[in-house]
């Protein structure tokens, strides 16, 4: 099991989210998603509708869970001087 991948900006420019949005700030691709996660106990078959919404990057999947766990994913990603960055937000809503 591959648990850390090396990222590189090819990497990140050959392999978009697919609903990814993207900006350029100051030469810099940043890249903004925001999907839905949702934990489940092995065995867990997948409906139609969620097959479609993995395919369009709008809903992921885990196994092993005990139970099921619907949670909110947002991220934002780039790289820059070498470094790969990752802000990963997880049901965070509220703004202070």
């Amino acid at each position: 099991m591959e648990i850390c991948k090396k990222i590189n900006q090819k990497y990140l420019n050959e392999n978009p989210s697919k609903n990814a949005i993207s900006i350029d700030y100051n030469g810099i691709k940043i890249e903004y998603t925001s999907n839905q996660y949702k934990a489940v106990p092995e065995g867990y078959k997948p409906t139609e509708e969620e097959k479609e919404l993995e395919d369009k990057g709008i809903l992921q999947i885990g196994y092993g869970s005990e139970e099921t766990k619907v949670s909110q994913n947002q991220s934002v990603t780039w790289y820059e001087d070498g470094i790969s960055y990752c802000i990963l937000n997880r049901d965070y809503t509220e703004l202070s």
